[in-house]
């Protein structure tokens, strides 16, 4: 099963970001790295609020994401930044 995150815009104009309809926290990364090493991949939904450009460079990111392989997940659940392809 495919990881969904999802973009939207507040209206102080941040950026929010929400995997499975909840907050995103640093560990979310981790575990978007190990759905990646299980062949899942990440998908982007976005509200009305992201403009077209915005989405465009979120989904470049996103592909980038899809993209790792092989991360290191060192035993404290780092990642190697050398593995991280931005």
């Amino acid at each position: 099963m495919n990881m969904k995150i999802k973009f939207n815009q507040n209206k102080d104009g941040k950026i929010v970001v929400e995997i499975d309809n909840k907050a995103f926290v640093t560990k979310d990364y981790l575990q978007m790295i190990k759905e990646i090493k299980s062949n899942n991949k990440i998908e982007a939904e976005f509200t009305e609020t992201i403009s077209q450009d915005e989405q465009k460079i979120v989904n470049q990111m996103i592909e980038k994401i899809n993209k790792i392989k092989e991360a290191e997940i060192k035993e404290d659940g780092e990642v190697n930044s050398d593995d991280i392809p931005f």
